[in-house]
């Protein structure tokens, strides 16, 4: 997935807004940008909970109130809402993210904190949710999020680490802390669940600095 500081406009899918009318509704009718993103913020709650292939259409026409064939107007086809929901909004000036750049904690904890945090941002979570739930059984998918990390953190973490095979060693610890994030996500009583932010990162750092720094076994390419 290529990384960007927010949501892609409607044109970068290849379909312009158009004048017709949307479904009637009480009131003031809501304008092609208001009901597009009516459209994609139904669609990232149903994709981060369902996940990509559990997901219809009409599904998520039903929680928007429009007519399936708005969501062709405006994304083209169920693909192409996908990839505009899994747009992280991620921006310098999140939180989580200044904290990264500008903390004095040493790298594995500046990540780990970092991750944790992202998760308390419902929109980024529900995207990273997403993408998780599909990267587990599509390699595109999961090469879109190895390259989201690498791109985003990834590159400036292993280049202050100085590791060698640094994609290995970053696939590796994604899948890790994806598959904490998603058992915090899915499972509410379970104990990683009930951890505060910072004793999930006290209890992740550990994990993660060994498979970012240790040794790895003879052969590996």
């Amino acid at each position: 997935m290529p990384p960007g500081a927010s949501r892609p406009g409607l044109a970068q899918h290849g379909v312009a807004p158009r004048s017709g009318p949307d479904q009637p509704k009480a009131g003031r009718r809501p304008g092609p940008s208001t009901t597009a993103q009516a459209i994609l913020t139904h669609a990232r709650d149903r994709f981060s909970r369902h996940g990509y292939a559990k997901t219809s259409l009409r599904s998520i026409a039903d929680d928007a109130g429009v007519d399936p064939a708005l969501i062709a107007h405006f994304f083209g086809s169920k693909r192409g809402l996908f990839d505009a929901a899994i747009q992280v909004p991620l921006t310098p000036e999140l939180p989580a993210m200044v904290e990264f750049q500008t903390s004095a904690k040493e790298p594995v904890e500046r990540l780990a904190t970092m991750y944790v945090k992202l998760w308390e941002t419902p929109e980024v979570a529900q995207a990273l949710a997403a993408i998780i739930l599909e990267a587990a059984h599509d390699a595109a998918a999961a090469r879109a999020m190895a390259r989201f990390m690498y791109t985003w953190v990834g590159e400036p973490l292993v280049r202050e680490l100085g590791v060698d095979h640094p994609e290995l060693r970053l696939r590796m610890v994604v899948g890790f802390m994806g598959a904490i994030a998603l058992q915090r996500q899915f499972d509410a009583d379970c104990m990683l669940a009930q951890l505060g932010p910072d004793q999930l990162v006290e209890l992740m750092v550990p994990t993660m600095r060994f498979i970012l720094t240790s040794p790895l076994p003879q052969g590996v390419p």
